[in-house]
């Protein structure tokens, strides 16, 4: 059998990955929902309001 490394051996336990997440890297869990959301907003704006623009405005397809 193989043993074990040293770094292995002495991580700790942790009960919940996701409650150690939020309760220790909340900024980053922060900054990623940021980027996310501007990311989300952004193809939102390009690719559905042109579509809704033509098609519910009634503006031509060349200029949106």
């Amino acid at each position: 059998m193989v043993p074990e490394t040293p770094e292995f051996v002495e991580t700790e336990v942790v009960s919940s990955p996701v409650t150690r997440i939020f309760t220790r890297h909340h900024d980053r869990v922060l900054s990623g929902s940021v980027i996310v959301g501007f990311a989300s907003i952004s193809v939102y704006l390009i690719i559905y309001m042109p579509t809704f623009a033509v098609k519910n405005r009634d503006l031509p397809g060349y200029a949106a």
